[in-house]
């Protein structure tokens, strides 16, 4: 128990007689009980380590107090009044843990019922009446396909490329602003690095050397020769360029 009543001028008429010392004796040996829900240890002597009773005159004491107050049984030092409001806090203890089973067991039929109800049971008028959906046309299929599409990984259209190249592409395409990448994006890059006879992983490298968002066959010579000046001409040419189709 974390909790008792103190009847304090039940108390007092009945401990008026004691001493500061036998008060707080006392006192300690009813916490002691009501924290455990047992009574004192029959045994003097660990009842007195209990409550930390450690000279001669506080161990005497508690030996008085035991017997003035308490009644030594099989089981340990009793006292009356302790035994009787544990039972009653047990008691109460019992009755809300079976009203809760209670309130739970009665709660649990209609949750289930609920749980293995079949969809039609649980329509409304309005739901019968309403219409049915329009079947999807040939135009509303390609428009969840693009939609699909251009939310797609990169790393769908580009499996075989290292991440860290894949990143740079993209910070690069975030850069000028030129979109997510998308199938058309990803099919087109490749087209064009099989014309220059490169690979993928190559042409994306190519790409995040100079700044392109995308690639043409062209470019490769291009870029090959940028130390001469004449690459410098073509390398703003992705500004304006146009996404393969």
């Amino acid at each position: 128990m974390n909790y008792y009543e103190h009847h304090i001028g039940d108390y007092d008429s009945a401990t008026a007689h004691l001493s500061v010392l036998e008060d707080g004796v006392y006192f300690r040996l009813l916490r002691v009980y009501y924290r455990t829900e047992q009574p004192i240890p029959a045994d003097v002597k660990q009842a007195c380590r209990l409550i930390r009773a450690v000279t001669k005159q506080e161990r005497d004491t508690v030996q008085s107090i035991l017997q003035e107050f308490f009644e030594l049984m099989d089981d340990g030092w009793h006292n009356r009044r302790c035994d009787e409001e544990i039972a009653r806090f047990r008691d109460k203890q019992a009755k809300a843990k079976a009203s809760a089973n209670a309130r739970w067991n009665a709660q649990r039929p209609h949750r289930e019922g609920n749980a293995v109800a079949s969809p039609d049971a649980m329509r409304t008028h309005s739901e019968g009446n309403a219409p049915r959906a329009r079947p999807q046309t040939p135009d509303t299929n390609h428009q969840r396909k693009r939609a699909s599409t251009s939310h797609a990984n990169a790393a769908d259209f580009f499996p075989d490329i290292t991440p860290q190249v894949l990143a740079d592409f993209e910070a690069v395409r975030k850069a000028k602003r030129a979109g997510p990448i998308t199938a058309t994006v990803a099919n087109g890059i490749k087209r064009e690095a099989e014309k220059a006879g490169l690979t993928v992983q190559q042409a994306l490298e190519m790409c995040c050397e100079n700044g392109w968002q995308s690639i043409k066959a062209s470019w490769e010579s291009v870029a090959a020769r940028k130390d001469t000046g004449a690459a410098s001409r073509v390398l703003h040419a992705d500004d304006d360029l146009r996404e393969p189709a």
